[in-house]
């Protein structure tokens, strides 16, 4: 007869995982053996039960287990696991995939009694027995041999943990229902007792499941486990079973960090370094301080940007400057400093010629004065050639005549320098014949103004030849005692003697062609004078001896004594004496001496 409903859940313990290991430990009917409609819960309970089982397991719609061990849920409950119809009555659910449903095989707090295990088609039980030895010995609901190891109590139904620790290897709970053992961290229950517990190899599970995520290297120990760290972490002192960072800034430097790290940074599983000014990190490990060369980086960036040749230096750099500028290098930072040469001395420090020294980085340049013109060098001023380059009045200045730092103007007849507006650099007609006549003499004082000494003294010096020339060839005519040859003398000499006033204008002209033969083309002739002074008495009929002296040179311009004299005396004569007549009668005189 078999089991009602009520009866079966009376002994249900619930439903649990399962594994090859099995929650209870002898399988009994299996599909191979009993068909595929054989099973269901009642038919599972009296089978254990007839061979003395504890309890009885259904699974996977077939299976039946039976078992005496109380660790059946060692492997967990799911309550909702349980879901596979019974293939002997599809009214029951017989356990699941892997999940088992566990029954007793006596009703809770019966005893299995004495006799047959089955009686009447059912199990023996009138409790569930805890009774030291099987079967159940009983008087009055009490075992009569004592209860089993673990359990107190007149019905021996309550955990014991006082007594042999409940029979458990590590840890007795006498609150749980079922199993009471446990084992400590690092072992775990016995696939064959639950009672007991192995060592559980944490390092062969998950990491951060089974060991801790910062254990680098999971090395197993009896009960646990320990772990190997990388470099830059320890093992953590306090659990052995995790790495922690080593900060290596707390220790000693040149031992736990670089010699060479000005600030020591702890990172995680390392450490950096802060360097200082002219220092960077070494990229190759992080950890030391190295020179920076601000050579190879940007001039105005990463050296100064007057630093004309950065020198790398340990710290810092130096500097090699351009002509022009001084070197400081007495700080960490080089640069070149722009050098004044106008706060010196002009011809040391700047050029004679510079006017107006206006500095420059790295040199300087002129401001030049009027009429002058910057050096193609920059640092000098040169005259102007303002006749050469047509910079002058072309219209109003008939001949240019270039001065040091200036140009002045020879004006044609009728025309006279204007000197009105300062600048002696333009001509304007004139009417006036007084003005006329005094072009010569402007002209006089624009050439001595422009050749100043050089001049006077070559025009004196060529007067100076030409009178003692004369005065020589007198000399040897009043000495001579005859007249000589036609053949002996030079043909202007001959013909002096034989024609007076003829032979005197003759000596005349050539004196004035030798004399302007032998000057240079920037000297006055000797007969420009002579020229102004008959200028002057065609002019002014009674010139008074005055202004024959300011036209005549003065004796320091006169090439020797008797070039003086000689003009003294023309200057001695009254006005309207008659040189040429006086000259001529000379000459007569000689004449008959001969």
């Amino acid at each position: 007869m078999p089991y009602s409903l009520v009866e079966i859940h009376d002994r249900y313990k619930g439903c649990y995982i399962d594994r090859a290991t099995r929650s209870l430990e002898v399988g009994v009917h299996t599909e191979t053996n009993y068909g595929t409609s054989w099973n269901s819960n009642g038919k599972c309970i009296r089978y254990c039960s007839g061979r003395g089982y504890t309890f009885a397991g259904t699974e996977g719609e077939y299976a039946c287990y039976c078992g005496n061990n109380y660790n059946y849920a060692r492997f967990g409950p799911r309550p909702n696991g349980c879901s596979y119809n019974c293939r002997g009555n599809p009214t029951e659910t017989c356990g699941g995939l892997w999940r088992i449903q566990i029954y007793s095989v006596c009703l809770t707090g019966k005893y299995k009694g004495a006799g047959d295990p089955v009686i009447d088609n059912k199990p023996n039980c009138e409790n569930e027995c805890h009774c030291k030895s099987l079967p159940c010995l009983y008087s009055n609901g009490t075992c009569t041999d004592g209860c089993a190891t673990g359990w107190k109590g007149d019905a021996c139904n309550e955990r014991d943990c006082s007594v042999g620790n409940g029979r458990c290897q590590h840890q007795c709970t006498e609150d749980t229902t079922e199993e009471w053992c446990s084992c400590d961290e690092g072992y775990t229950i016995s696939p064959s007792d639950w009672m007991k517990c192995v060592d559980m190899n944490e390092c062969a599970g998950v990491r951060g499941e089974d060991y801790h995520e910062d254990c680098h290297t999971c090395m197993n120990t009896i009960g646990g486990y320990t772990c190997k760290c990388r470099g830059g972490y320890e093992l953590d002192k306090s659990t052995n079973q995790m790495c922690i960072d080593t900060d290596e800034c707390k220790g000693n430097r040149g031992e736990d960090f670089d010699q060479d790290c000005h600030e020591c940074v702890n990172t995680i599983g390392s450490y950096t370094c802060k360097c200082d000014e002219y220092y960077e990190i070494d990229t190759a490990t992080n950890k030391t301080c190295v020179d920076s060369n601000e050579c190879y980086g940007e001039m105005g960036v990463h050296y100064n940007e007057d630093c004309h040749e950065c020198i790398n230096e340990d710290p810092g750099y130096r500097c090699k400057c351009d002509a022009g500028y001084n070197e400081d290098n007495a700080a960490i930072e080089g640069n070149c400093i722009d050098i004044n040469e106008c706060l010196g001395e002009r011809g040391v420090n700047y050029n004679v010629g510079c006017h107006n020294c206006i500095n420059t980085k790295g040199s300087y340049t002129c401001d030049c004065d009027e009429g002058y013109e910057l050096h193609p060098d920059g640092k000098s001023c040169i005259d102007v050639e303002e006749c050469k380059r047509g910079l002058y009045d072309t219209d109003n200045c008939h001949t240019c005549i270039n001065l040091i730092g200036g140009h002045t103007c020879l004006c044609n007849d009728t025309y006279t320098l204007d000197t009105n507006n300062n600048n002696n650099e333009t001509c304007i007609a004139t009417t006036d014949p007084s003005k006329q006549s005094s072009t010569g003499s402007s002209v006089g004082i624009i050439i001595g103004m422009v050749f100043v000494l050089f001049l006077l003294i070559a025009a004196a010096f060529a007067a100076a030849f030409l009178i003692q020339k004369r005065r020589r060839a007198e000399k040897n005519a009043y000495t001579s005692a005859k007249v000589p040859d036609e053949e002996k003398m030079k043909p202007n000499e001959y013909e002096e003697l034989r024609d007076i006033p003829r032979a005197t204008n003759h000596a005349t002209n050539q004196s004035s062609q030798s004399h302007s033969k032998q000057q240079s083309p920037e000297v006055i002739p000797t007969n420009f004078w002579a020229g102004v002074w008959r200028n002057d008495l065609q002019a002014n009929a009674t010139p008074s001896s005055d202004e024959i002296q300011a036209k005549v040179p003065s004796s320091e311009f006169a090439e020797d004594e008797n070039e003086y004299d000689e003009i003294q005396d023309l200057n001695s004569k009254s006005p309207t004496e008659d040189s040429q007549d006086l000259r001529i009668e000379n000459l007569r005189a000689t004449k008959q001496s001969f």
